[in-house]
């Protein structure tokens, strides 16, 4: 994963929820978890996140799971509305 797709992201992400709840937990995203929401970002399905990340579709289910549990999002789904809406700048 580019690192400085990554950082980008993560920034952004910062600055779209400075001042909300959602804001604290960015930092315990991990780098593998950014990397999916900026593959997340382009709309591909799991399937296609899987290959590029090298990992099966039931880790990037996992995956979207965790992050939506750690920004307070009700669910996957959730968390594939949040990207496109909150990563429009990149």
């Amino acid at each position: 994963m580019n690192t400085k797709i990554t950082t980008e992201t993560l920034t952004v992400l910062e600055q779209n929820l400075e001042g909300t709840d959602q804001s604290q937990p960015l930092l315990g995203l991990r780098e593998r978890e950014i990397e999916l929401l900026c593959h997340l970002k382009t709309n591909p399905t799991e399937n296609e996140i899987g290959d590029e990340m090298c990992i099966a579709r039931k880790s990037v289910e996992n995956y979207k799971k965790r992050i939506a549990d750690k920004l307070k999002l009700k669910g996957r789904r959730a968390v594939v509305k949040f990207v496109l809406k909150k990563l429009q700048a990149i």
